[in-house]
């Protein structure tokens, strides 16, 4: 998973866990994810929340 997402050891992590449970990815930064997101066969789901206020 670190090769094929480019994603650093924890993010890896938690591509692989989303990629293997079908679960989503929630993140503050889409943009992070969106190359990891294509690289596997079948494309990580990630949705881009926003900050949450005070």
């Amino acid at each position: 998973m670190l090769d094929r997402s480019g994603l650093g050891w924890g993010d890896a992590h938690v591509a692989m866990l989303a990629d293997t449970t079908d679960c989503l990815v929630l993140t503050l930064d889409g943009s992070h994810w969106a190359a990891a997101a294509h690289a596997l066969d079948e494309p990580l789901h990630v949705i881009e929340i926003s900050e949450p206020r005070a």
